[in-house]
Parts: structure tokens; sequence; C-alpha cells
């Protein structure tokens, strides 16, 4: 029970808003002098467009660097895995669920690698957790650094995570792959987003609040909140987690909450 409760208090605390700007410092050449000459007007529209995208926090754009790391951790990834996978797609829709038994087989096969990952599941265990773990510990203490997280859906289809602890704020650039009969892994999306707010906690909750649209850009509440295990879970408290995450559904709270 006492478990419940504190999973129950900890969720509403994710409900908070950002309570930080992010500035950024723009250097203009001293040395413009005409507007037709230098495209100044131009340059000045487009860097008070880019300031306001990272105030609000989402749909940042990815730098060249972070698009090669992109690049070349997934041909890596593929590279252990892709036998495995082209079994079970039909296409680069991924619309072929893999079966529980060769899903495991993917977690494992990367799991041995030393990559952090876990399936989609609520309730599953996060494989090599300690090192993501050492990552939020750091993070909390301000330091620079990354960690990336690997999740494997029904489909096979993996979505690679990479938190980014930079001067004081967290970033997740979030990317979803899927692999096709051809031997090709394609890319469905691509997000960078600001963290608002999160918290680790003492039993290995990792919880935070993503930057999202919001009123007058949208007119319904969008929900940034995600849930993440991080340490094992027993199957005592497995079962004492499905009761619980019952209840808040019971309660119409799942749209406020992205629980992983």
């Amino acid at each position: 029970m006492r478990n419940r409760i504190m999973i129950l208090f900890f969720l509403t605390t994710l409900l908070c808003g950002c309570g930080q700007d992010y500035k950024e410092v723009l250097e203009i050449n001293d040395n413009i002098t005409t507007t037709e000459e230098s495209g100044y007007d131009s340059k000045i529209e487009s860097d008070h467009d880019f300031v306001v995208q990272l105030e609000k926090g989402y749909d940042l754009p990815l730098d060249e660097d972070e698009a090669m790391d992109l690049q070349i951790r997934m041909d890596s990834l593929f590279a252990i895995i892709g036998t495995s996978l082209s079994a079970y797609y039909s296409n680069t829709k991924c619309e072929t669920s893999m079966p529980d038994k060769e899903k495991s087989a993917i977690i494992d096969q990367l799991s041995e690698q030393g990559y952090i990952v876990k399936s989609d599941d609520i309730y599953s265990n996060l494989e090599n957790w300690k090192a993501f773990e050492s990552f939020l510990l750091r993070a909390q203490k301000g330091k620079s650094g990354e960690a990336v997280l690997y999740e494997v859906d029904e489909y096979g289809a993996i979505t690679e995570k990479i938190y980014k602890s930079m001067e004081g704020e967290l970033y997740v650039l979030s990317a979803r792959f899927c692999f096709n009969t051809d031997g090709q892994y394609a890319k469905n999306y691509v997000a960078k987003t600001r963290i608002k707010t999160w918290r680790y906690t003492e039993t290995g909750w990792f919880g935070y609040e993503l930057c999202v649209p919001e009123y007058p850009e949208v007119s319904e509440v969008m929900n940034g909140s995600v849930l993440l295990r991080v340490k094992p879970v027993s199957e005592e408290n497995r079962a004492a987690l499905e009761i619980c995450f019952g209840l808040i559904l019971q309660g119409q709270q799942y749209s406020l909450y992205e629980l992983e």
C-alpha cells in the first residue's frame, strides 16, 4: 500500500509548469550597414524565430553532429539485430506484429552488447539500468553528459531516446526506426524536445514533463508527462504496480500521463 501511495503522489508532482526560461545570446555583426547588401532583416527574423522555438522547447532543430551520430548509432544497432528483424517485417510501416519470444531475443541481443534497452511494456525492466541511473545521478548534480535508451515495441520497431544534460538543462532526442524485407531500416520520425522539469527518485522512478504546444497554439491540453521505471521491479511489486496503474486509468487520469 505504501508503494502505491508513493507512486500516486509522485505522479501528481509532474503536473507543473516549466519554471525555467531558455535564453540564447545572439551575436550580430556591428559592421552591417545596409539591409539590402547584408540581408540583415532576414537574419534577424530567422534568429528571432530560432530563439522563440528554443523558448517553446519543442520541435527543436538537430545540429549536424546530432544527425550524424544518430545515423552512425542506428547503423551499428541494425548491424547487430538486422537479420533477426528482417523476418518479421512486411514493409517500412512496421505492420507485422512480432511474437514475444522473438522480441525478447532482440532485447537480449542488444543487452549483451551493452545497450540500455527495454520493451514497450509498461512493467518491463530496463536492461543495463545502472548505466542510465549513473547518467541521471550526474545530471542531478548539473553535470553534462548523455545516455541512449532503446525501446523495442510490439512490431519490432526501435525507438531511440537520447537524453542530454547540458548546462543544467535536460533534452531528449527521440527517433523511431523500423526494418523492411529489403534489408533496410526506415526512419519514421525524429523529434528533439526540452524537458521542463524532471525527478529521479531513490526508489528508481524517472519522471519528467516535456515541453509541448500550449494554448492558444492548440485548443486541447497536450500530454507531456513521462514516467519510466529504471530499477528492476520484483514480481511482487510488479503486481502492485498493475493494480495501482489500473486505479489511475479508472480514475480517468490516463490523459495526463504517458507511462513507460
